[in-house]
């Protein structure tokens, strides 16, 4: 269980760097931040930045299929039927955004990339028990578009559906 949650952590930095580091041109930018229903309703939340035509964004959603908690320790014994495989932790990354417009109204649309822990699980015959045989990781392309309007002077809403985000809304401030 640490060996995952060091890699969890590992690939966040891997995630998030170039995207914090990417924001540190996005100097007199808009911050945009937004929530969205995630793809099966579970929620999904996003922070961004965006200047002139280009946008940074890292999101993160709920679309676990199992709790980690219900798997039982240790080896899984000899009666143990493969069941599938299950997210088991949220997914999380980051997307390039590309606004064709103006700060004022425009369109967005969206390409990123998304990890997800992936564990592979069994059911004990006898006992009934879920066991954990192994896990992998998993890369997911998101794809993102929407429209952004301006409310105020200084502040925009946006609309939009992502593929792993799902529908969402969102706020930003222009500076």
């Amino acid at each position: 269980m640490k060996y995952r949650l060091i890699s969890r952590f590992a690939v966040g930095l891997v995630v998030a760097l170039p995207t914090v580091a990417m924001a540190q041109y996005y100097q007199n930018s808009s911050d945009f931040f937004g929530i969205g229903t995630g793809v099966r309703g579970r929620g999904a939340a996003y922070y961004g930045k965006r200047m002139n035509s280009l946008g940074v964004q890292i999101g993160v959603y709920n679309d676990i299929d199992l709790d980690p908690n219900s798997l039982s320790d240790g080896p899984p014994p000899n009666d143990t039927q493969f069941l599938g495989n299950y997210r088991t932790s949220p997914g999380f990354g980051t997307d390039l955004l590309f606004f064709p417009g103006n700060e004022r109204q425009s369109l967005f649309f969206g390409v990123g990339l998304y990890y997800e822990d992936i564990t592979e699980v069994g059911r004990s015959a006898s006992s009934g028990f879920l066991y954990e045989f192994g896990h992998h990781n998993a890369w997911r392309t998101g794809l993102s578009v929407g429209l952004q309007a301006s409310v105020s002077n200084t502040s925009n809403f946006s609309m939009g559906y992502h593929n792993l985000l799902g529908w969402n809304i969102s706020f930003s401030m222009r500076q």
